[in-house]
């Protein structure tokens, strides 16, 4: 530059650069690490672990007789299911025990381990903590002991990942926890508040066998799971007990056996997003939220309030919240639930009531009377309508003393019932079969096809009819005037209905339709909800008697009915033509004065249960849709030389004549009725002049062997179209 050495030219100052970093500080001493190993005993391992030290156990099977006593402040980390550590003794396996320390200890941790006990002896724990808090216990499994994870006041612990082991995986023989979790206050000193379980999996099985126990009683109390599984426990899935500081459940899958979500004694909680298979029940609490979930049922008892149900689907049970204040709302049922339309506004979706036999709610349903003195009874004489459902009303039934199967009544007799019973029976006398003498008993008459032969009565008929009259089955070669029997006593190598009519005349004297079998009856349904209580709780019942048939009735009981439970019983039957009525009682089989059942949602209907609207001797209503083949009928073969076969076997026919005859009619035809005719002989012509035949433009014809004939029926015309298939 011109004017000087650049070195004389000064400009501002830059900003400063980034600090560098820091130095190393002071270090005094790293954490010692002691190896299990190192040492003859882990009691010996545990006395040589410094305070804040770590307990380390490498892969390996460790085996001690002796409880392992950690009275200082370290930690436990393994290498997961590999670091098993196994008490075969009846004791504790490892106990943090700062009782007796003031404030007792905290941040410790307990990671990757496998512990495994013999030991049987109630109080007896795997893992138990006295008085530790703000501990991080992760990836810990567990079996055997009476308890598993035992917290005896401990506060603000977090456990990660805690499983239960149900193989006994370990290497030592693992006795069956009683409690897999029991959490507990300790006496005087510590609540039992504040504890989390994230993603725990608590699996287990056998008589007693509860899952989580959580307790507290000091006016405090807060627990907190959100995700894992509790599963295959016959007593308690998750038990919570005197909570009064809020609890939350959420995104818990509860199933199995009895593992129900129990709450006692609490104040304030939620419990959302859970699929809860054997329900929730909730006693003495209140301000308890249920929302998003799957659950069998909910259930509380009238000390409880506040409680609220919602956006929840229903499985099998019911929801009942007899208590004040409480709430129901969008409520979606799953497969068999119910879900009183009245109970919404009442608190109770049940409608249970506390009043003897004659008090219903809603009134006096239709068919019933409020007889207390006999078990009530009203026939349905005169009543047309045969689908009765009593789904808005409650009763409580009480077993008088002397009384026995007490319950209400519901009968259907006179015409009302002769209409529901009356079968549709194949007709037995008609040119499709002959009755021929038996050798062994002249005055017993047998049924063959028309040109002799197995008339293909595969099985025995519930019912035979002479001349519209159902009749008494005997013993074959001693049949009575007007009796039948089914079997084989002539040599025929087949089963055959047999009948004796009075004067032993020949049944084939008689006109068309005089003698009719019934193969299948008509079915009723009968149905309720009932609820066994605690005290003097009686096993429901639901039984059906015949009118007019000596000792004749059927019975199902609710056995799988628990303490306290809404349970459905459903009881299918057959109505028997030969009954006059059907006396359909629901209660209980008891004569013990004072045993007691509820009864609700009461439903009487035509057909199986299953489906009412279908009676499978009547046909089925609404569409049918079938996954796969659906095969209609076998292949039945005309008799020889008829010319008026009968139809009333099926859908599907081949002829087989052996000289030639003419068809005149398809008889015994249902209006509706599809046939298909298939030619197995050269010797059958279709008379379509003059009959109630139509078809080929009014000219006979005649098929050959391998044509075949579709045909449908008005109920008095059989409209056809031919299919000359030879050539």
């Amino acid at each position: 530059m011109p004017f000087g050495s650049i070195t004389d030219i000064t400009g501002p100052m830059g900003p400063a650069g980034p600090a560098g970093p820091a130095g190393p500080g002071t270090f005094s001493a790293e954490a010692v690490v002691v190896n299990a190993k190192d040492y003859p005993t882990i009691q010996d391992a545990v006395n040589a672990t410094p305070v804040r030290g770590v307990l380390y156990f490498p892969k390996g099977e460790y085996t001690v007789s002796s409880p392992i006593v950690i009275t200082k402040r370290i930690s436990l980390v393994g290498a997961g299911f590999s670091s098993q550590l196994y008490q075969s003794g009846d004791n504790h396996l490892i106990h943090f025990d700062a009782s007796g320390v003031a404030g007792g200890f905290q941040f410790l941790t307990i990671k990757d381990l496998y512990l495994g006990s013999a030991a049987t002896s109630p109080g007896r724990a795997l893992l138990k903590l006295s008085r530790i808090h703000d501990c991080h216990i992760e990836n810990v499994c567990m079996l055997g002991g009476h308890y598993g994870l035992h917290l005896y006041g401990c506060l603000r612990n977090t456990i990660i990942n805690l499983h239960t082991d149900t193989s006994s995986s370990c290497f030592g023989n693992c006795s069956m926890n009683e409690y897999y979790v029991y959490s507990e206050p300790m006496s005087g000193i510590t609540s039992n508040n504040a504890n989390v379980f994230l993603g725990c999996h608590i699996r287990g099985g056998g008589t007693g066998k509860r899952g989580l126990y959580i307790m507290d009683n000091r006016g405090e109390g807060n627990f907190n799971m959100i995700g894992g599984t509790v599963e295959g426990f016959p007593d308690q899935g998750i038990y919570l007990s005197g909570l009064s500081q809020s609890f939350n459940i959420i995104g818990v899958h509860v199933e199995g056996l009895n593992s129900k979500i129990e709450v006692m004694d609490c104040s304030v909680g939620s419990i959302s997003g859970c699929y809860a298979s054997e329900g929730i029940e909730i006693r003495r609490s209140d301000n308890i939220r249920i929302t998003g979930c799957y659950v069998r049922s909910v259930t509380a008892d009238k000390f409880s309030s506040k409680i609220y149900v919602g956006n929840t689907k229903l499985g099998s049970g019911d929801i009942y919240l007899p208590g004040s204040y409480s709430g129901i709302e969008n409520i979606s049922l799953a497969s068999m639930g119910y879900l009183d339309k009245g109970g919404l506004q009442t608190q109770s979706v049940r409608n249970m009531v506390d009043g003897d036999l004659e008090t219903w709610v809603n009134g006096v349903p239709l068919g019933f009377t409020t007889d207390t003195t006999n078990p009530p009874e009203k026939t349905g004489v005169g009543q047309t309508d045969t689908l009765k459902n009593f789904g808005n009303y409650a009763a409580k039934i009480t077993v008088g003393s002397g009384q026995t199967r007490e319950g209400l009544r519901y009968s259907i007799s006179g015409d009302l019932y002769r209409q529901m019973a009356a079968p549709d029976p194949i007709n037995y006398r008609n040119d499709s079969y002959r009755w021929t003498q038996s050798t062994t008993k002249p005055g017993e008459y047998y049924l063959e096809l028309a040109s002799g032969g197995n008339p293909s009565v595969n099985a025995e008929p519930l019912a035979v009819f002479i001349n519209e009259t159902p009749v008494s089955k005997r013993t074959l070669g001693s049949l009575g005037v007007n009796e039948w029997g089914y079997g084989n006593n002539d040599g025929l190598g087949y089963n055959t209905i047999y009948v004796r009519l009075d004067n032993d005349s020949d049944p084939d004297t008689k006109p068309n339709g005089y003698i009719k079998a019934c193969h299948k009856y008509h079915q009723i349904t009968a149905s309720a909800w009932f609820n066994k209580p605690s005290v003097n709780g009686e096993t429901p019942c639901i039984y059906v008697r015949f009118v007019g048939l000596v000792d004749y009735f059927v019975q199902v009981y609710g056995t799988n009915a628990n303490i306290g439970e809404w349970t459905r019983v459903i009881n299918t039957i057959a109505l028997d033509p030969r009954a006059s009525g059907v006396r359909i009682s629901f209660g209980m089989y008891s004569s013990t004065a004072g045993k007691i059942v509820y009864v609700d949602g009461i439903e009487i209907v035509e057909g199986n249960g299953a489906s009412p609207n279908y009676d499978d001797s009547r046909g089925m209503s609404g569409d049918l849709r079938v996954n796969g083949r659906f095969i209609t009928s076998k292949v039945t073969q005309f008799p020889t030389g008829s010319t008026t076969p009968s139809v009333s076997d099926g859908n599907i026919f081949r002829t087989n004549n052996t000289s030639p005859t003419t068809i005149t009619m398809f008889s015994n035809g249902a209006a509706g009725q599809e046939i298909k005719v298939i030619f197995g002989d050269n010797n059958t012509t279709i008379d379509f002049t003059g009959t109630n035949l139509k078809g080929n433009k009014g000219a006979d014809w005649t098929g050959a062997s391998g044509d075949h004939l579709t045909c449908v029926f008005d109920g008095t015309y059989w409209y056809c179209n031919i299919s000359d298939n030879t050539l």
